[in-house]
C-alpha cells in the first residue's frame, strides 16, 4: 500500500513540474524589465559618447538615453511532426465505399510544432538627449543630431526622439560671452527641422557664422579696396599732369598757410625804406644762390667753421638765422653731419636778433659768397634756373609778368637785382606792391619742385609770348640750360616753338642741342667720346624702354663685353623709376653737348 502511494505521489510531482516548465514567465532566472532597459540605455550612451569623441573634445558634451522595452514571447522548443501514411483503398468492383472513421488528410501540414516558449524583451522606443556647450555653432548642432540618429539606428516609425540642448559648460574657453539660453534643438527623426531656431552670432546685422555672409563681406571689402586704388592712381596721374594753373594754386595755398606764421611787421615795412629794400634784396640773393648752388654755399659755411671753429660757427648760425633758418634743410645733404648738427643746435637755441644786426649779417654773408670762387662752369653772376631773366629788358619783364598771380611775380622778382625789381614794382598797381614784397620774403618756404616748375613756366613763356625778342649768341647758353631742366619729352617741342619765333636763334640752339631720340643721327666718333665719361649702370637706365634705333646706336659704339652686359641686364626686366631714367638720359645728352661745344 505504501509503495502504491509513493508511486502515485512521484508521478504527480513529475507531471506538475513538467507542466510548470511550459508556463510562460514562470522562470525566475529571466531578467526583469527595468534591468533590461538599463542595459539598452548604457549601451547606447557608450556608443554615442565614443562617436562624439571622434569629433569634439570630451567635457563639452553629455549624453543621456532613455529606453522603453516591452515583454514578448519567443518560441524556444519545437517538435517535428511526421505525416500519416496515405490510406490505401483497394479497387473493388461495384460502387466506391468510404470506410467508416476515415478523416480528410491535409495536403500541407507543418513539419515543426512549437512545444515551449521563453519570455524576452523588445526595444520599443529610444529618447536620446544630448547637452552641448554654447560655443558650438549651428552646424555643429545639426551634425550632432544627424550623427546620433545614425549611430543609434533611430527609427521614426518606432517613435525615437533625438534632442540637442545648449548649456553653459564650466571651464570651457570661449571667445565671446554666450547668451544664456535654454532653447533646445530637438529633432524628431524623419521630420523637417525648418522650424528649428538656433542662436545666431550677429553683429551689425551680419551672421558671422554664415559662410555666405562672410563671402559678401569679403567681396565688399575687395570692391572698396579696388575703388581706393583707382582713385589713388587717378589722383597721381592728375598731379603729374598738372599745368601752370595747378602750380599757381599750390603756391597760393602754401602762401596762405604761411600767413599765420608771419614775422613781426617791423621786419617788413614799406618798400620806400631803402635799407629794408636792400635787406630783402640781399636775402633773396643768398636764398637764390642756396637753391641754385647748394654745394657752393655749403662749402662757404664749412670754411667759416674750419678757419675758427667757435667764432665761425657763431657767424654761420647768425647768417643763416638772419637770412632764413629753413635754408639749412637745403644745405643738409652737402654739409658734414657734425657741422649740420652744430648749426641746427645753434639755430634752435639762438635768441632773437634785431633787424639792424640781421641786415649786417646778411650783407657780410653776401660779400663772402661773391668773393668765393665758384666752379669753372659758373661765375659770380646768378647762373641758375632764372638766368634767362638777365637777358631780357625791363619792358620785356613787364610783358612777361602780365596776367600772373602775386605769388608767381614774387618768385620772379626775387631773382632780379634790386634796381630791376624796383623798376618793375613801380610799374605795378600800388595795391599789389606791398603784398608782392611780403611774399618775396617767404620764397624760401617754397619746395624746390615748385621752384623749378615756376622757372620752366617763365622760360617757356619768354620764348613763346607774342612780340618777345630773343637775345643773340650770348643767350644761347642760358636757353640751353633752361632746356636741360625740362622733361625729355618736352625738349624737342620747346625748341620747335623757338623756331616759330626766331629761326636764326633756333639754328644756333640746334647746333648744340641733341634730343634723346636724335642720338641715331650723332656721329659715331662724337658719341663714343661722349660716352667714355658715362657708366654702364647709367647706360642701362637710359636705354630702359627706349626706342630700338637709339638702343642700337649707343650699343654700336660700346665694347662687346659691355654690350652683352647691357643687353643681359635689359632682358632681366629690371624696374627703374621715371626719375632715374630721366636723370640718366639727361646726363648722356649733357656729355654729348660737351663734346659738341669743345669741337665748335
Amino acid at each position: 500500500m505504501k509503495r502504491s502511494i509513493s508511486f502515485i505521489l512521484s508521478l504527480g510531482f513529475f507531471i506538475l513540474s513538467n507542466s510548470i516548465a511550459q508556463i510562460p514567465g514562470s522562470n525566475s532566472n529571466l531578467p526583469d524589465k527595468q534591468s533590461e532597459e538599463t542595459k539598452y540605455e548604457r549601451y547606447y550612451e557608450i556608443v554615442l559618447e565614443n562617436a562624439l569623441s571622434e569629433y569634439y573634445e570630451n567635457g563639452s558634451f553629455l549624453v543621456d538615453v532613455q529606453a522603453e522595452v516591452e515583454r514578448v514571447l519567443v518560441a524556444s522548443e519545437y517538435e517535428v511532426v511526421e505525416e500519416l501514411p496515405p490510406l490505401e483503398i483497394e479497387n473493388l468492383p461495384g460502387l466506391p465505399v468510404i470506410p467508416p472513421g476515415l478523416k480528410a488528410t491535409r495536403t500541407s501540414r507543418d513539419s515543426i510544432k512549437v512545444t515551449g516558449f521563453n519570455s524576452s524583451f523588445r526595444l520599443n522606443q529610444l529618447t536620446i538627449r544630448i547637452l552641448i556647450d554654447t560655443s558650438y555653432t549651428q552646424e555643429d548642432s545639426e551634425f550632432i543630431s544627424e550623427m546620433a540618429g545614425m549611430v543609434a539606428n533611430a527609427d521614426r516609425f518606432r517613435g525615437d526622439i533625438v534632442t540637442v540642448e545648449r548649456k553653459i559648460f564650466p571651464n570651457q574657453q570661449r571667445e565671446t560671452t554666450p547668451a544664456t539660453t535654454t532653447k533646445a534643438d530637438t529633432i524628431f527623426i524623419g521630420q523637417s527641422n525648418d522650424g528649428v531656431e538656433l542662436a545666431e552670432n550677429k553683429f551689425l546685422g551680419i551672421d558671422w557664422n554664415n559662410p555666405k555672409h562672410l563671402m559678401y563681406v569679403i567681396l565688399g571689402l575687395f570692391i572698396l579696396a579696388m575703388a581706393l586704388l583707382i582713385w589713388a592712381l587717378m589722383k597721381k596721374s592728375s598731379s603729374e599732369n598738372q599745368d601752370y594753373s595747378a602750380v599757381s594754386e599750390e603756391l597760393k595755398n602754401l602762401q596762405a598757410s604761411l600767413e599765420s606764421d608771419e614775422k613781426p611787421k617791423d621786419e617788413l615795412r614799406e618798400f620806400k625804406n631803402d635799407k629794408q629794400a636792400k635787406f630783402e634784396e640781399e636775402k633773396m640773393f643768398i636764398i637764390n644762390r642756396t637753391v641754385s648752388e647748394p654745394e657752393t654755399v655749403a662749402k662757404l659755411v664749412e670754411d667759416l667753421i674750419k678757419d675758427n671753429e667757435d667764432e665761425g660757427l657763431v657767424k654761420a648760425v647768425r647768417a643763416i638765422f638772419s637770412t632764413d633758418p629753413k635754408i639749412i634743410d637745403v644745405l643738409q645733404p652737402y654739409l658734414d653731419d657734425k657741422v649740420h648738427d652744430s648749426i641746427l643746435f645753434g639755430l634752435t637755441n639762438i635768441e632773437t636778433i634785431p633787424v639792424s644786426e640781421k641786415a649786417e649779417e646778411v650783407t657780410e654773408f653776401k660779400k663772402k659768397l661773391l668773393a668765393l670762387k665758384v666752379s669753372k662752369n659758373k661765375g659770380d653772376d646768378d647762373n641758375h634756373l632764372f638766368e634767362f631773366l638777365n637777358q631780357l629788358t625791363n619792358q620785356q619783364l613787364l610783358h612777361l609778368i602780365r596776367g600772373e598771380s602775386d605769388e608767381m611775380i614774387a618768385i620772379l622778382l626775387a631773382q632780379l637785382s634790386g634796381d630791376r625789381s624796383s623798376f618793375v614794382l613801380q610799374k605795378l598797381d600800388e595795391n599789389k606792391r606791398i603784398p608782392i614784397v611780403l611774399k618775396m620774403g617767404k620764397i624760401a618756404n617754397i619746395p624746390i619742385s615748385i621752384y623749378k616748375k615756376v622757372a620752366a613756366h617763365f622760360s617757356h613763356k619768354a620764348l613763346t609770348v607774342s612780340d618777345m625778342k630773343y637775345v643773340a649768341a650770348d643767350g644761347v647758353e642760358s636757353i640751353l640750360d633752361t632746356i636741360d631742366n625740362l622733361p625729355i619729352t618736352e625738349q624737342q617741342s620747346f625748341v620747335n616753338s623757338i623756331a616759330e619765333k626766331d629761326l636764326n636763334l633756333a639754328k644756333k640752339i640746334r647746333k648744340y642741342f641733341v634730343a634723346f631720340d636724335d642720338i641715331p643721327n650723332v656721329n659715331d666718333e662724337i658719341l663714343q667720346t661722349a660716352l667714355e665719361d658715362s657708366t654702364t649702370d647709367e647706360l642701362i637706365k637710359a636705354l630702359y624702354n627706349s626706342k630700338e634705333p637709339v638702343k642700337a646706336k649707343i650699343l654700336s659704339v660700346r665694347p662687346d663685353r659691355e654690350k652683352e652686359l647691357i643687353l643681359s641686364e635689359l632682358k632681366n626686366n629690371q624696374e627703374f623709376t621715371s626719375i632715374e631714367i630721366e636723370g640718366a638720359r639727361k646726363n648722356i645728352l649733357l656729355l654729348i653737348r660737351k663734346v659738341l661745344k669743345s669741337r665748335g
